[in-house]
């Protein structure tokens, strides 16, 4: 009897050191899950525009990041000022099609031209524009659950830290398994709606299609 009682001390307090690193992990992996929000390299292009350099002499980039923040291609750049920027060239293109098509019609010459006297860049720039402000959006809803799973997590830490592992350890796996649904859920979700958007890009001009990094 005095042997199974040591073997059952001796269970009982591995048990013990194994939930505790396991509550390390779970600090840690909330450590790594706050600086994945900030690191632009969820999806990344490899090929850059190293193809297109080959046809015209220009300075472009060699890859291009895109994270929940920013995207970073020749320099880094938010979300919003990225959709800011496409949909306000998007707008003029739209006006100098116009512009070209109103004095096609006085002159009654036919357009000719694979873009069809530019109204096959202004059609790219209004993908562009709207697949943007789809992908914007996505990014932000992201990180709003994941800062919400962020304080799910960090409550499950403290609560499993602090206090009685027999009383609070339920209350603990139940909010640690709650934020990592929720991180699983949203972050499938940005990498369907990404996924979409770069290929509708695909469809009205060149663009690389990102991978997931």
């Amino acid at each position: 009897m005095a042997k199974c009682r040591k073997c059952v001390h001796k269970i009982a307090r591995g048990c013990g050191r194994l939930e505790y690193a396991s509550l390390f992990m779970c600090g840690l992996g909330l450590l790594l899950m706050m600086m994945g929000m900030f690191i632009p390299r969820w999806r990344v292009d490899e090929h850059g525009t190293e193809p297109l350099e080959n046809f015209w002499n220009f300075g472009g980039f060699k890859s291009k990041e895109y994270g929940l923040l920013q995207v970073k291609g020749t320099r880094v750049q938010s979300w919003s000022t990225i959709e800011r920027v496409t949909c306000d060239i998007m707008g003029f293109g739209l006006a100098q099609g116009t512009f070209y098509a109103e004095a096609i019609f006085r002159k009654g010459e036919g357009c000719t031209g694979s873009e069809d006297c530019g109204q096959g860049y202004a059609n790219h720039m209004y993908a562009r524009c709207n697949q943007y402000e789809k992908m914007a959006i996505a990014c932000t809803v992201v990180l709003v659950f994941s800062f919400f799973a962020i304080v799910l997590c960090l409550i499950s830490v403290l609560a499993a830290s602090l206090g009685s592992l027999k009383r609070t350890g339920g209350i603990a796996f139940g909010l640690m398994f709650t934020s990592g649904l929720l991180c699983f859920i949203v972050d499938w979700a940005w990498a369907y709606i990404t996924h979409t958007a770069f290929v509708e890009l695909q469809k009205t001009g060149w663009y690389p299609y990102p991978d997931l990094a």
